[in-house]
């Protein structure tokens, strides 16, 4: 009997070594959450660019949304439970200037005690005419609404130049901003209020034709669980102390009204 306790006792700790759980989470959706997709041809901006929205309250919660046009599709595929927000996006759209398809994810959500969370995710885009390539922006972040927008992560790419521009979560691999803060992993706490944003779009630029472009991609946040050894949870940084971050809450929205300066 000794043995076998002895061995149990190993085969535990080494279930134990790959990952470890805080707690197991609570995780409840609060209001405002917001998913929308956009599309629109041929105007500078798109007008009107069609979109499709919805306002999930409650876990779990599958869906999916699409907007379409003569040249354009917008679709995303929702996946949300307790343990994992997931999100898909499949997207195109035409050649003509400032023709647009878009995604934008506003999550806001509570956990009910300490949790670990991790972040994973990527944006894809296939030009059509590689000779030509369109505006891409990829800005996702992760926000402590309760404590005065503190950023537990930050990953802003934006390219204008380069053909097939890919990124990944946590890269920098934009050719016009590059903004990283954080960690793709750490603790959430227990009853605040935090925000998972996103926002992807890929953009003709202001030549007659680009030939259009295609974009695929994903963002998942996992709740409860992450591998030991994971960075710990970074020190939140306020909005007014990190000037660089101004651009993921404010930037992006100024971004997209501008959307008709894009040159």
């Amino acid at each position: 009997m000794g043995h076998l306790s002895l061995r149990a006792a190993v085969m535990g700790a080494v279930c134990l070594c790959a990952f470890a759980r805080i707690a197991s989470a609570n995780t409840v959706l609060t209001s405002g959450t917001t998913l929308t997709v956009y599309g629109g041809i041929g105007t500078n901006p798109p007008t009107p660019p069609t979109s499709s929205v919805r306002n999930p309250t409650a876990l779990p919660y599958s869906d999916s949304q699409t907007t379409a046009g003569v040249d354009y599709h917008s679709t995303d595929v929702y996946t949300f439970t307790d343990n994992q927000f997931l999100t898909t996006f499949d997207e195109a759209r035409g050649g003509p200037s400032y023709s647009l398809a878009e995604t934008i994810g506003q999550v806001f959500f509570k956990v009910t005690v300490d949790t670990a969370y991790s972040l994973s995710g990527n944006y894809s885009v296939h030009d059509n005419d590689v000779s030509i390539p369109g505006h891409v922006f990829y800005n996702t972040y992760l926000v402590d609404i309760t404590k005065n927008s503190w950023y537990f992560f930050q990953s802003f790419d934006e390219s204008m130049h380069t053909a097939n521009a890919t990124f990944q979560l946590g890269d920098s691999a934009g050719d016009s901003t590059n903004i990283f803060y954080g960690s793709l992993s750490g603790t959430l706490y227990a009853n605040d209020t935090y925000e998972l944003y996103h926002q992807y779009f890929t953009q003709a630029s202001a030549s007659p034709n680009d030939g259009g472009a295609t974009a695929t991609g994903f963002l998942k946040l996992n709740i409860g669980i992450q591998p030991i050894g994971a960075p710990p949870a970074p020190t939140p940084t306020p909005l007014y102390g990190a000037s660089a971050l101004l651009a993921g809450l404010g930037l992006f929205k100024f971004l997209r009204s501008r959307k008709s300066s894009l040159v």
